[in-house]
């Protein structure tokens, strides 16, 4: 469809981390885990959110989770300072 698209992470050129809502009514957690792993990068959970993780009461923790992920980035080289482990998901 054009909501969902199969991951093409040989077109992404830029580190990729995926925050998904623990109540995601559109994406289960477990295709939140598939996209992470197809990114081959890590999945954090933020604890009891809905879709609109920036809209949602929890959107400070979605926030923070950003800001923590980005802070990981080595400017030069636009890539994680720390190779990424095996896909292991992190609730928050």
């Amino acid at each position: 469809s054009m909501l969902v698209r199969t991951p093409r992470p040989s077109a992404v050129t830029t580190p990729v981390q995926v925050v998904a809502a623990e109540h995601d009514g559109f994406f289960t957690l477990a295709e939140q885990h598939d996209l992470a792993t197809a990114y081959g990068t890590g999945l954090r959970i933020i604890a009891g959110s809905g879709h609109d993780l920036m809209l949602d009461r929890h959107w400070s923790r979605a926030a923070d989770e950003v800001l923590r992920w980005t802070a990981t980035l080595d400017a030069d080289s636009a890539a994680p300072r720390n190779a990424v482990a095996p896909v292991r998901p992190v609730t928050l």
